[in-house]
């Protein structure tokens, strides 16, 4: 971001803090995060809740479980959701990209993100191409695109 376009951003960032105070960022572990950025996508919260529950009763609630499962697994896992075809796809997408690009989960956060240059705390967001355009996922990315 550019400096005039951070101070920018500052400001929102805190008006709409004095609005409707300090919104804090869900606290499931990073891996939950990326699952339900995924999940919520067109869907009622409880419903991603639903889903995310029944992911970890089946073992699949990480991006390692995910990209080693069966995409019918977690069309089964995730169904309650909406669009349980596309999104077990892009779970698996998502997957593949942390495992393969990164080695895992731990290893992508341990990379440096844009959040030290901007000053503004937080997860950064990811983005997938996907068949009908972008899906935006919280987590972390490199400086150099791919």
């Amino acid at each position: 971001m550019s400096g005039y376009s951070s101070i920018k951003v500052r400001k929102i960032v805190d008006l709409l803090a004095s609005r409707f105070g300090v919104i804090t960022w869900w606290s499931g572990d990073t891996d939950e995060v990326m699952i339900g950025a995924v999940l919520t996508q067109q869907t009622r919260w409880e419903n991603v809740e639903k889903a995310i529950s029944r992911l970890k009763a089946d073992r699949l609630a990480t991006m390692a479980a995910i990209h080693a499962a069966d995409v019918a697994d977690i069309e089964e896992a995730v169904r309650c959701t909406g669009f349980f075809r596309i999104k077990a796809k892009r779970l698996k997408g998502l997957a593949a990209l942390v495992m393969d690009t990164y080695g895992g989960v731990a290893q992508m956060a341990a990379i440096p993100t844009a959040s030290s240059a901007t000053g503004f705390p937080g997860p950064v967001l990811l983005w997938m191409p996907t068949r009908t355009g972008s899906c935006a996922v919280p987590g972390y990315r490199r400086n150099n695109p791919r």
